[in-house]
């Protein structure tokens, strides 16, 4: 901030007549103190694009009259698994979780819910899509997903009452139709390194995107047996993954390791493949790498978690 410089000027009027002295108040003007507008900062996080909260749409008193037995809302960073679910949030995406007190969801919530703006739109024509304890609702531009699966009590692991469930899916649809207030999109800083293209032996890799992620951004790249993917902006959420270190269905918890060149890095294994997640100037990037570790062919997971973090150590250098 440029420093506030004050300028003041005094003028003295001394008069001095035969055998008497007067003199006149000095004359002082300060120049006014101009303060400077202040630059709005960027979010140092993404919103979701309608300036809705999960409350906003489902209460734990509903989540709790529809499942017949105690869940909470689950703290936003346990959605936070993967660069996939990162994306989602860094393209506007609301998405919220409901499970007994103190349980980590892993594949699905008890009770969970994702409203978007960006799709899906391919074909309007689709329009909803509900069966009891799964509903997905195609509106004008917005698009909500509503899934619930009981874990505890007489409906575990089957379904909920269909009429508290139509009950709720039309309470958050009218929500989501109603809703006006939209966030702006999250923009990366200015210097977020890009990673343009794929790295040496990768290509494009087709594999379809969730909208919302694909507004965010990420790429994906694939070669045999090993994908490259990259996220602009996406380093705001390794914090949260680093105190975190959420674990998804069949795979192990998130664990720190070094990979050089990169800011902060986790790694994980299961359910057939080791994922290497780094930031590197603001953007995250992961290298997946199928396989399982199979004591009896010799490989260990310490020996193919250390094959993949060499990969993404060169493509860093690369960069």
């Amino acid at each position: 901030m440029n420093a506030l410089r004050f300028g003041v000027v005094a003028v003295g009027v001394a008069l001095v007549l035969s055998g008497c002295a007067a003199s006149s108040p000095s004359d002082s003007t300060a120049t006014p103190t101009v303060t400077p507008t202040p630059t709005p900062s960027a979010p140092a996080e993404p919103s979701p694009t309608l300036a809705l909260s999960c409350a906003d749409l489902i209460s734990t008193d509903d989540a709790v009259a529809l499942l017949g037995y105690p869940v909470e809302l689950a703290p936003a960073a346990w959605q936070l698994t993967s660069i996939s679910t990162v994306a989602a949030v860094q393209g506007g995406a609301l998405t919220c979780q409901w499970t007994p007190p103190g349980v980590k969801p892993d594949r699905s919530a008890d009770l969970s819910l994702s409203v978007s703006t960006h799709g899906p739109f391919s074909d309007p024509a689709i329009g909803s899509t509900c069966d009891t304890g799964s509903c997905e609702v195609a509106l004008d531009r917005r698009w909500l997903f509503v899934r619930a699966w009981p874990t505890q009590g007489p409906n575990a692991n089957t379904t909920v009452d269909a009429g508290a469930w139509d009950a709720l899916v039309a309470s958050v649809t009218s929500a989501v139709s109603a809703a006006t207030q939209t966030n702006p999109p999250w923009t990366p800083p200015a210097d977020t390194a890009q990673f343009e293209g794929c790295p040496s032996g990768f290509a494009p890799d087709p594999a379809t995107l969730s909208a919302d992620a694909a507004a965010a951004g990420l790429r994906l790249c694939a070669a045999e047996g090993r994908y490259f993917s990259v996220l602009p902006g996406g380093a705001w959420a390794m914090p949260t993954l680093t105190a975190e270190l959420p674990e998804q269905y069949h795979k192990s918890p998130w664990v720190p390791v070094d990979v050089a060149g990169a800011g902060s890095a986790l790694t994980r294994y299961g359910d057939g493949s080791f994922d290497v997640l780094a930031t590197v100037d603001g953007t995250m990037i992961q290298v997946t790498r199928a396989g399982d570790a199979s004591p009896d062919q010799g490989s260990t997971v310490e020996e193919l978690t250390a094959e993949v973090v060499s990969e993404l150590e060169s493509i860093i250098a690369h960069y």
